[in-house]
């Protein structure tokens, strides 16, 4: 056998290793974000009530699908990392629902939002660690423009 033919047939394997270190954590992130959902189904619920309701954020039913496109797009560069999971995600999501909390006991919606988004990637976080997390980083930025903002600016025109 040529070099060629031995490289083409050795080189799925490391690809399937790297994969097999991917499932439990995907599987963790869907749990941690079936549970954030969950936890503040009222503020889903609020937001997605904004979106429909308002004309100037109904773009955000736009950024779930374009998120996911993108890390379709590039899984096969992500999927060479290896998720080691991070203590410091699991702190983020603790920091972000006191920051919850806050915006809760303040009734301030926004808070209560961004908090939830940024819960989201504390979840990530949590499960892949701080290099995959910066790889992602990028695309969960997108995330931000879930929260329908600027509202509170207007009150007073």
């Amino acid at each position: 056998m040529t070099d060629a033919t031995i490289s083409t047939i050795s080189a799925p394997m490391p690809r399937l290793v790297a994969m097999r270190g991917w499932r439990p954590t995907l599987i963790v992130i869907g749990f941690g974000l079936a549970a954030l959902l969950v936890a503040h189904g009222d503020t889903v619920g609020e937001t997605v009530a904004i979106w429909n309701r308002t004309q100037s954020y109904r773009f955000a039913w736009a950024v779930i699908p374009t998120l996911a496109y993108l890390i379709w797009h590039n899984r096969q560069r992500l999927a060479a990392f290896t998720p080691t999971g991070s203590l410091l995600g699991v702190a983020a999501a603790a920091v972000s629902g006191a920051i919850w909390i806050m915006g809760d006991l303040l009734n301030f919606a926004e808070v209560r939002q961004f908090a939830v988004v940024a819960g989201i990637s504390a979840i990530v976080l949590a499960a892949v660690g701080r290099v995959v997390f910066r790889e992602l980083l990028p695309f969960l930025a997108l995330l931000v423009f879930l929260v329908p903002t600027g509202g509170f600016l207007l009150a007073g025109c």
